[in-house]
């Protein structure tokens, strides 16, 4: 049982390398989980089979990672000066954004608008700076 609790917070801290290939939890925890990068999914998972991430319905996955926070794209407006970090961490002002894209422009050169198109769903933060 001691080990089990171990396990959990290990999960909790995001700490999967850790976790050894067969492992229970003292606990569910949600976890995103998936099998491809196409599909991901929010599940209660209590442990590890074989290298396998189990739900609370016995399914295994292959990876997990700690849920990832929704941001609130609708307390941005365009002439926000933001710095976004996906792989790398951009500055610039936001000069707009649909459903699945913001725009971040960082300057005019020759008469051109710089602009960088970054997807919604990479964006691991977003913080207003002016």
């Amino acid at each position: 049982m001691e080990n089990s609790k171990e396990y959990t917070r290990l999960a909790k801290e995001g700490k999967f390398d850790q976790l050894p290939d067969t492992c229970e939890f003292s606990e569910p925890v949600e976890l995103e989980i998936w099998d491809n990068e196409l599909s991901r999914y929010f599940r209660k998972i209590i442990g590890k089979f074989k290298g396998n991430y189990m739900d609370i319905h016995c399914i295994g996955w292959k990876n997990a990672q700690l849920p990832t926070e929704k941001i609130d794209f609708l307390q941005f407006k365009t002439g926000d000066v933001v710095e976004v970090e996906e792989e790398n961490v951009f500055y610039g002002q936001l000069c707009g954004m649909d459903d699945y894209l913001i725009f971040i422009t960082f300057g005019i050169s020759e008469n051109a608008e710089l602009i960088k198109c970054i997807e919604k769903e990479k964006i691991k933060s977003i913080t207003k700076i002016k």
